[in-house]
Parts: structure tokens; C-alpha cells; sequence
């Protein structure tokens, strides 16, 4: 499997509050959209990411979901994530 640079991009808001994060990865779409849904991964590219618990489905599930901890701007904030529309990557033939 050839690698390729792909991207995460998660999005979301609290309060009106509006946040995205991108992280770049030099692997396969497939391989980055598996690490980048699963919950359990978070912490090792989102540095601020401190805890994650109360998982409940398949992270490439609508539906499922997760409790989150995580610092910013040097406070702590909990909130958690549903998911609420899945784009996988698709295989692109030559």
C-alpha cells in the first residue's frame, strides 16, 4: 500500500464557540480515517486531549459517542462528542 499524506479535520463548538483542528499524517486515507474516528487515539495527536471515556459504538457509527477532557487556553473543559455524519474514504481506481 503506497502511503499518501492525509489529513483529519475535526470540527465542533461549545458555548458559540467554534474549534477545528487539522492534523497531517504520511500514511494511507484508510489508515488516518480509522486512527482519526477512534476516540482511544485522540490523545496521541491532539495534545490537549487528557482523558477520553464513555465510549458507546463504533467511532465510524453515526450515533456513537464519547466523554472527553481537555485543556485549553490553560483551563480544563469536559464535554462530549456525537457523531453525527460518517465520510469515509473512498478507493480511487487508476
Amino acid at each position: 500500500m503506497a502511503s499518501r499524506r492525509s489529513a483529519v479535520r475535526l470540527e465542533g463548538s461549545h458555548d458559540g464557540t467554534h474549534i477545528s483542528h487539522r492534523v497531517h499524517f504520511d500514511a494511507p486515507p484508510e489508515l488516518v480515517f480509522a486512527r482519526g474516528t477512534d476516540p482511544e487515539f485522540m490523545p496521541q495527536y491532539w495534545p490537549k486531549m487528557a482523558r477520553i471515556w464513555d465510549v458507546v459504538g463504533r467511532p465510524d457509527e453515526v450515533g456513537s459517542s464519547f466523554r472527553f477532557r481537555e485543556r485549553l487556553l490553560g483551563r480544563y473543559y469536559e464535554g462530549r462528542t456525537v457523531v453525527v455524519a460518517v465520510d469515509a474514504p473512498r478507493c480511487r481506481r487508476p
